[in-house]
Order: C-alpha cells, then sequence, then structure tokens
C-alpha cells in the first residue's frame, strides 16, 4: 500500500541526478563506480517506468540541474522498451533540465555488475 511516487533514493550534494528502473540496478551502478566521487550525485529507481516519481522528486529537490537516464537496455526484445523510456523522458524533461542517457552494454546494470565479476574484471 505504498504510494509509488515515493521510491528508493538517495540524495547527494551536487547538481546531477541518476534514474534507474529498479533499486537493484541503481545499487549496481553504485557499486561499479565505487572508486569514483557517487557519493556527490543522487539517484533515483523509479520502481518500473513511471514518471510521477521522479516529478515528485524534483518538485522536492530543487537544486537538481542534470538528469542522466539509465534506463534497461532490452536489445533482444521486440520493443526496447527502457530505451524508448530513456528518450520519451530526455524530451519531456530537456527544457528545464541538462539530460543524458547512459546505456549499459548489457540488459541492465545488474547484468553488467554480474558479468565483470564472472569475468574476474570487478575488484
Amino acid at each position: 500500500s505504498s504510494q509509488p511516487e515515493y521510491s528508493f533514493h538517495m540524495i547527494g550534494s551536487s547538481d546531477r541526478l541518476y534514474v534507474f528502473e529498479a533499486p537493484i540496478d541503481l545499487m549496481s551502478f553504485l557499486t561499479l563506480h565505487r572508486h569514483k566521487p557517487w557519493h556527490r550525485a543522487s539517484y533515483l529507481s523509479l520502481g518500473g517506468l513511471s514518471e510521477d516519481p521522479l516529478r515528485r522528486f524534483l518538485k522536492e529537490h530543487k537544486s537538481i540541474q542534470r538528469i542522466a537516464f539509465c534506463f534497461d537496455n532490452d536489445i533482444n526484445k521486440p520493443e526496447n522498451r527502457g530505451q524508448e523510456a530513456a528518450k520519451r523522458f530526455m524530451r519531456q524533461f530537456s527544457g528545464k533540465y541538462i539530460t543524458s542517457i547512459l546505456c549499459p552494454c548489457k540488459k541492465d546494470w545488474n547484468d553488467v555488475l554480474r558479468d565483470k565479476i564472472q569475468k574476474g574484471e570487478f575488484l
């Protein structure tokens, strides 16, 4: 019975926000970038592809100026819903924010992390 517009997030001190579909991808992305100053940025999981959590987050955190959409890369499906949504979100929010897309080289950020661990590239 939780309200979907209140989603899993971490708040940093910079003007950058990274947006993900799921908490596991957000946490996998942070794990992949653990040696960088990741704690300065903010991170938001939408719990799907609804823009409601993002709109609420931006309403409450006025310091955000840059948004990176880090959605799934559903390359093995007829429709790549994650990247289609990323493009749609970019169009919707580019008027007020500097927007970009970070596309994982696998299906999602958790698969990228698991692949690096399996190959022994993650230390």
